[in-house]
């Protein structure tokens, strides 16, 4: 008989990470930044770049708490923000085929079927539970790590069940210790 705990297991942790090795980085080194097809960060780099653009999120001189939306943000506060990305890491960029790929969502959103089935899908959507289980690491950095251990790439659809499935072992463990 296993025994069931009342209350999920509380993570030791030493407080949250200020990501020094990165601010602490010299001026002529730049951490590469892999993107995967649909120009997500992945792996082993991809936790730390999202950890340490949390701590420009929390930087109140380069994003002040003032500021509830990013869209209200000052354009010189955001371009601050990104120059520091810039001298941190090198983030590959192609401008010219994101603006045309723009063009063409843009248009799709505003067609009479888009717009019908946004609607449609709104209510159930915001009734949602789970709505991204992943943890810390994003979806991208768990298909490449399933990719690597497999030794070939894995389907879009399947990493949600890779991830559930994860998730169930972990829990299992858990609940046995």
């Amino acid at each position: 008989m296993r025994a069931v705990a009342a209350f999920p297991p509380v993570r030791a942790t030493r407080g949250p990470s200020k990501y020094l090795d990165v601010w602490d980085l010299p001026d002529d080194q730049v951490i590469e930044l892999p993107l995967n097809s649909m120009h997500q960060p992945f792996d082993e780099g991809a936790r730390a770049f999202t950890g340490f653009l949390g701590t420009i999120a929390q930087n109140p001189h380069m994003c002040p708490i003032r500021y509830l939306n990013w869209k209200d943000i000052l354009e010189e506060l955001k371009e601050e923000c990104w120059r520091l990305v810039e001298q941190k890491y090198v983030v590959s960029t192609n401008p010219t085929a994101y603006a045309e790929d723009w063009d063409v969502l843009v248009d799709h959103w505003y067609t009479e079927d888009t717009v019908i089935e946004s609607e449609k899908n709104r209510d159930p959507h915001s009734k949602q539970e789970d709505l991204h289980t992943a943890g810390s690491c994003s979806f991208a950095v768990h298909a490449a790590k399933k990719a690597k251990v497999d030794e070939r790439p894995i389907e879009r659809a399947r990493v949600q069940h890779y991830i559930q499935y994860c998730i169930l072992v972990k829990m299992d463990l858990q609940l046995i210790l």
